[in-house]
Parts: C-alpha cells; structure tokens; sequence
C-alpha cells in the first residue's frame, strides 16, 4: 500500500471520529441523533457504493458495528407490523411463539420500566420454525438492523424518532424497550423501543474504526468512494 493511500485512510478516518466527538458534545439528543445517523449514512456509502440505501445502511451495522444483537427481532415490533396488516394478519408458528413474547414483555415491563433487548429472539431461531412468506418478510422489517435503517428515516425525513418521547436516561450503553407505569400509560401502548445516544455512539465508532481495518487491508482510499466535483445530480 503507497503512503498517499495510508495517510487518505488515516484523515478519512480521523475526519469522522472529530465528528463524533463534537456530536457526542451536543445539547440537543435530536438534532445530533440526526448528525449520527448521516455520518452512518456517509460511511455505509463509502464502503457499499453501489448498493441502495437500505442495503448499505444495515450492511454497514450487520458487518461493521461489532453490535451482537443487530440480527434479534422485536416481539413487540413484530406484533405492532402484524396489527397494522390486518387483512394478511399472520397466524403461523413464528407469530404464535413472538405473540407469546410480547406479552411476556408487556407483562413485565407492568413491573420494571425498562425491559433489555438481549432476550428477544435471533432471526435464525426464528426462520427454523417454517415462517410463511408473510412472517419471513415481517421477520426481515422486525430485526434490529432493519428498525435501524427505520429508526434513520424517521429522523431524517420526519425530524422525529420514532414512537413516543419519554424522559428516561439516553445515556444508557444498549437498546432498551421503556415502559410507563400503569397509572401514566397511554391506554393499549406497548413499551417503546429506544436507541439511547451513548450506545449510537459507540456504534458508530466501531464502525469507523472496522472499516479503517478493511480500507488498510486492502489498500482501498475511501476518498475514492465517493463523489467530488461541481456537479450536484448524480
């Protein structure tokens, strides 16, 4: 590898991790959340170039995060994506066993707030138990890597996170599911999924720090995966 393809490796990198610090140093969750997931957006596009933004977006967390849960899907999603199709409402074994676990989950969270996500099935558990090709799609939009893709366009095109606010910590180190206790609940809402800033973080700097292991391994300057000029229309 020639030292110009080393030292555009080195600044590509360096670049996004003075970024990161800045955003971690901001006052308002929303509007770095936002920055957070760009600079996702802007490293999945470096390495996946060709690809559309769904695929290098959950490319980038499924193969550069390090996160061990990005392939666990959300009981409580799933049931939430179920009740909305209500004409092709699933009914197999896969549906049957992730009801189960949503109201094991809405059952606890009666009694601890917060609920972790470590305990929520693999989709490889899951697609072992025959899904239709109904449940295999639901599975797909349910995982963690896909809600993160989710969880991305609800804050880039609607300038919100998704689901309800509510004022526990952000500053926890994983994803969570909150619930609020039964006297202030919102009738029938379910605990809601929450991607805290710490953990977004952290994340994003294991990105960072994995793809400058791919760039260097294989002599790659990142600077060439993207598209500079005068020219704003690709």
């Amino acid at each position: 590898m020639s030292h110009e393809t080393a030292e555009s490796i080195s600044n590509y990198c360096d670049y996004f991790r003075r970024q990161l610090a800045e955003v971690g140093q901001m006052q308002k969750l929303l509007y770095s959340k936002i920055l957070l997931v760009t600079i996702l957006d802007t490293l999945a596009r470096g390495r996946f170039p060709d690809q559309k933004n769904r695929e290098r977006f959950t490319g980038i967390i499924r193969e550069y995060s390090g996160w061990p849960d990005f392939d666990r899907v959300s009981p409580i999603q799933y049931h939430l994506y179920a009740l909305k199709c209500k004409e092709n409402k699933p009914t197999g074994e896969v549906s049957r066993h992730l009801e189960a676990l949503f109201l094991k989950l809405n059952d606890a969270a009666t009694k601890t707030p917060t609920q972790s996500i470590t305990n929520d099935p693999t989709f490889a558990e899951l697609s072992s138990l025959n899904p239709t090709p109904f449940e295999d799609d639901a599975l797909r939009r349910c995982r963690f890597s896909d809600l993160m893709y989710a969880y991305r366009n609800k804050l880039v095109h609607e300038f919100k996170e998704p689901g309800y606010p509510h004022a526990f910590s952000d500053d926890e180190p994983e994803p969570y599911y909150f619930a609020w206790l039964p006297s202030e609940s919102i009738p029938d809402d379910p605990p809601q999924l929450t991607f805290p800033r710490r953990w977004m973080l952290r994340v994003a700097d294991s990105i960072i720090a994995n793809l400058e292991k791919y760039y260097t391994a294989n002599a790659i300057d990142p600077y060439s995966r993207h598209k500079f000029g005068s020219l704003w229309t690709e």
